[in-house]
C-alpha cells in the first residue's frame, strides 16, 4: 500500500524505509538519508535517480554526532529529490567501493508514485 505524501513538507527517507512505495504530488521535495563510510571507500551511488518523474535536485554529505576528531567516523549522505512529473519511479542506491569487484555492502530501494 502506498504511503502518501505531504505537498508542503520536505520529507526524510532512511534505511529502515527501503522497500516502501510513497505516494507524492507534483513538486513535492524531499530526502533519502543514508549513513556513509567514505574513509573504508564504501559510498553511496545511485543506480536509478527516478527520471524523468523524479529530479535528482542535489546530495550533501552531513557529519555525524562522532566525537570531534575521530578518524574515519561514519557520515550521513543526503540525497536530495522533487517529483517533477506524474508516473511511477524508482530510486535505488547502492553503498560499495567504485573500484576493485568487491559487491555492495547494501542496498536501498524507494517507489515513488507521483500523482498531479
Amino acid at each position: 500500500m502506498e504511503t502518501p505524501l505531504a505537498s508542503t513538507a520536505v520529507l526524510t527517507f532512511s534505511a529502515g524505509d527501503g522497500g516502501r512505495s510513497v505516494e507524492a504530488r507534483i513538486g513535492q521535495r524531499f530526502d533519502v538519508s543514508l549513513a556513509e563510510n567514505g574513509s573504508t571507500g564504501y559510498r553511496w551511488e545511485i543506480v536509478a535517480d527516478g527520471a524523468p518523474t523524479l529530479a535528482l535536485t542535489g546530495d550533501e554529505t552531513r557529519a555525524s554526532a562522532a566525537p570531534p576528531g575521530l578518524v574515519g567516523a561514519p557520515v550521513t549522505r543526503v540525497f536530495h529529490f522533487r517529483a517533477s512529473a506524474t508516473g511511477d519511479a524508482k530510486i535505488a542506491l547502492v553503498d560499495r567501493r567504485p573500484f576493485g569487484t568487491y559487491p555492495p555492502t547494501a542496498t536501498f530501494a524507494l517507489t515513488v508514485v507521483v500523482r498531479p
